[in-house]
C-alpha cells in the first residue's frame, strides 16, 4: 500500500475572510442636463491566514533595519496575520449632458485594495515558469486609493461611440512586488511601500463600417488605447543601501504590475441572416515592470516583461437553432515572451525567454 506523507518542511495553512458592508447613495438631478450622485460605503474587513508545519515552525523572510532580505524559522504563531480594519469609502460624481448622446462625466472615490491568502501566507511556492519561490508576507496591510476620473463620451447612431478618459490614482501602502536572492534561493515577495500614483488617459472607439458604405454593413471596427503612467515611492533605507552598495538606487520606480500602454483592437463581422461572427482582435502590452529590486544576499535589479503583441481570430457559424461551428485562433503569430533584469543605467541581461505557442480550438455544437 502506498501513501503520501507531509514532509516536515510542507506548510499549510487555513485562511478566512469575511467582508461586511453597507452603503447610502443619493442621485440628485440638478437640471435637465446635470445630475449629481453621491454616497459613502462603510467596510469592514475580516482577514485571517494561520500558517502550521508538523514541527510548529515556519520559514518566513527577515528584513535588517538596512533592508536586507533574509530566511529565518519562526514560531508558528509568530507567522499569523490578521486584519481586522473598518473602511469609510465616499465618493461623488456628476454627469453633464451636453447634448443627446454625449455627455461629460466626473467623479471622485476613496477604494481598499485587501492582500490576498497567497500573498499574506509565509508559503513559498514554486514559479514553473520563471523558477522563483513566491512567498507570501504576513505583515502586509492593506492600501488605500484616492481616484479622480473626467470622461467624455458620445454616442451616435448605429452603435457608434467615441470616448477620451483621464484618470489619477492616489496610493497609500501599495503592494509591490520584489525579487531577491536569500540561501541560494529565488524569492519573489510582495510587501507595503509607503506611496505610490498612477495617472493617464484612455482613448475609446466603435465604428460601424455599414455608415461609410452599404456594402460594409454588418462589419465594425472597435479599439481602445491606454497610456499609463506609474511611481512609486522606494523606501529610504532601502534605496540608500541600494545605490551604495550595488549601484541600483533609485528614489522612485515605476509601479509594479503597471504597463506602459495597453493597445485593443478588433475588426468583427456579424450577419444575423447568415448567423456568422467572425473577427480579428489585436492585444499589445508595454513594457511592464514584473519585481522592484530588492537586497538579499546580493542586489538583484527590477525586472520587466518585454512588450508583447497578440493576434486572435474567431470564428461561429449557427446553422438555424440545432447546429453551431466555432473556431478560436489564439497568438496566431505565435509572439515569444521575455523578461530582462535591467540597472537604473539601462544596462539589461535576460532573465527569462520562451517562444510563444499557437492555439487552436475547434467546437461543434447540436442542440435540441
Amino acid at each position: 500500500i502506498w501513501y503520501l506523507q507531509p514532509l516536515g518542511i510542507d506548510v499549510d495553512y487555513a485562511g478566512e475572510q469575511d467582508i461586511r458592508a453597507f452603503y447610502a447613495m443619493v442621485d440628485l438631478p440638478l437640471s435637465p442636463n446635470w445630475t449629481l450622485t453621491a454616497g459613502a460605503r462603510r467596510e469592514t474587513t475580516l482577514l485571517n491566514v494561520a500558517p502550521s508545519r508538523l514541527d510548529g515552525f515556519v520559514e518566513v523572510i527577515g528584513v535588517t533595519a538596512l533592508g536586507s532580505r533574509f530566511i529565518e524559522l519562526v514560531p508558528q504563531e509568530d507567522a499569523v496575520a490578521n486584519i481586522d480594519e473598518t473602511s469609510i469609502l465616499p465618493s461623488v460624481s456628476a454627469a453633464w449632458e451636453i447634448r443627446p448622446g454625449m455627455k461629460l462625466r466626473g467623479s471622485w472615490s476613496r477604494t481598499i485594495a485587501r492582500p490576498t491568502f497567497r500573498e499574506l501566507a509565509p508559503v513559498a511556492t514554486e514559479e514553473f515558469i520563471f523558477g522563483d519561490e513566491f512567498i507570501g508576507n504576513p505583515d502586509l496591510i492593506m492600501s488605500d486609493i484616492t481616484n479622480l476620473d473626467l470622461r467624455w463620451e458620445w454616442f451616435g447612431g448605429e452603435g457608434a461611440m467615441a470616448a477620451v478618459s483621464l484618470f489619477d490614482k492616489d496610493l497609500e501602502n501599495p503592494i509591490e512586488y520584489l525579487s531577491f536572492f536569500a540561501s541560494n534561493r529565488s524569492f519573489i515577495q510582495p510587501v507595503n511601500y509607503e506611496s505610490g500614483r498612477v495617472d493617464g488617459f484612455e482613448l475609446e472607439g466603435r465604428l460601424p463600417l455599414g455608415l461609410l458604405a452599404g456594402w460594409l454593413d454588418g462589419l465594425t471596427l472597435t479599439s481602445n488605447y491606454t497610456s499609463i503612467d506609474s511611481e512609486v515611492d522606494v523606501p529610504e533605507a532601502e534605496y540608500v543601501k541600494l545605490r551604495d552598495d550595488f549601484a541600483l538606487g533609485q528614489e522612485t520606480r515605476r509601479l509594479q504590475g503597471q504597463p506602459e500602454f495597453v493597445l485593443n483592437a478588433g475588426l468583427t463581422y456579424d450577419n444575423e441572416d447568415l448567423g456568422l461572427s467572425t473577427g480579428v482582435f489585436l492585444n499589445q502590452v508595454g513594457e511592464m515592470l514584473a519585481t522592484g529590486a530588492a537586497i538579499g544576499e546580493d542586489g538583484t535589479p527590477n525586472v520587466f516583461t518585454e512588450e508583447r503583441a497578440t493576434l486572435d481570430f474567431t470564428f461561429r457559424w449557427k446553422y438555424r437553432e440545432h447546429l453551431s461551428l466555432g473556431l478560436k485562433v489564439k497568438n496566431i503569430t505565435e509572439e515569444d515572451r521575455g523578461s530582462v533584469y535591467r540597472r537604473p543605467n539601462g544596462e539589461e541581461a535576460v532573465k527569462t525567454s520562451r517562444p510563444g505557442a499557437r492555439a487552436i480550438g475547434l467546437s461543434l455544437g447540436w442542440k435540441w
